[in-house]
């Protein structure tokens, strides 16, 4: 649908987007030029072999992109123009609905990026808590089917 040029919606799947994107949060990818995503945009991209990756764009080239998950130390590595899918403009969690681009997703941007020790520390600890959470809420509730 986006070689079309019709935005999709897909649901997000692991960690490495925490705590700016939690697993099954969905996300409203939009078509773009990858010449048009700039530092701190959160893309869709395919890797080969793999499945589809939503990640922030670190640095770009005229040929490639950097991406990086905000719970990853290292970066992807470099993404060629081609498989880079689309942007992810909005997204939601359970009743929460938010723009990716918004005054929120622009402050944590900042946070990221200037603090970025930091930031990664923090973000592995939010995905340690939520990992232990989703644990716990499974052993209750085998617990209660017993």
């Amino acid at each position: 649908m986006l070689a079309q040029g019709y935005p999709v919606t897909i649901a997000a799947g692991g960690v490495s987007m925490v705590p700016f994107l939690w697993p099954g949060t969905s996300l409203r990818v939009v078509p773009c030029s990858p010449s048009s995503l700039v530092v701190g945009d959160v893309a869709l991209f395919d890797r080969p072999g793999d499945i589809l990756i939503a990640h922030r764009v670190v640095g770009s080239s005229d040929e490639a992109l950097l991406f990086r998950g905000d719970s990853c130390l290292l970066p992807d590595g470099n993404v060629i123009h081609q498989l880079v899918v689309g942007k992810v403009v909005a997204a939601s969690w359970g009743p929460l609905s938010y723009s990716v681009d918004g005054f929120c997703a622009r402050s944590y941007r900042w946070f990221l990026f200037h603090l970025s020790p930091l930031s990664y520390l923090f973000n592995h600890a939010l995905a340690w808590v939520w990992a232990k959470c989703i644990r716990l809420r499974s052993r209750i509730i085998n617990y209660l089917r017993r």
